[in-house]
C-alpha cells in the first residue's frame, strides 16, 4: 500500500525566512482509442512515473459534441449557430448567464 494523501505541505521557518513548499502528486491523462496501446504506451507511463507507486483508471472518454448535446439550451444554440452558418447568416454568442 502507499500514502493516501492528495498533498503534503511543509512549512519552514527561519530567522526572517518563511515560506511553504506544497508537494502535489503528478497526474497525466491520456486519451486514445484502444488499437493505440502498445508497449510503447506502457514504457512511456513507466518513465513518466519511474519507481512509483501509480493508481491507472480507465473510462470511456466522453465526446465534447455528445457532452453539450445532453443540456437542451446547448442543443438548441449549437443547432441554431449551425443552421446559421450554413445559411451565412450571424450568430449570437451565448455566455453563461444566457444558459
Amino acid at each position: 500500500g502507499g500514502l493516501l494523501a492528495s498533498s503534503t505541505a511543509f512549512n519552514f521557518i527561519e530567522p526572517m525566512l518563511y515560506f511553504t513548499l506544497e508537494v502535489k502528486p503528478m497526474v497525466s491523462s491520456f486519451t486514445l482509442n484502444t488499437d493505440e496501446l502498445n508497449i510503447s504506451f506502457l514504457e512511456t507511463i513507466k518513465n513518466l512515473f519511474a519507481g512509483k507507486e501509480i493508481e491507472i483508471t480507465v473510462q470511456d472518454a466522453q465526446n465534447d459534441t455528445d457532452y453539450l448535446l445532453k443540456n437542451q439550451a446547448n442543443k438548441n444554440h449549437l443547432l441554431q449557430s449551425i443552421a446559421s452558418l450554413e445559411n451565412n447568416k450571424p450568430f449570437h454568442i451565448l455566455s453563461e448567464c444566457d444558459l
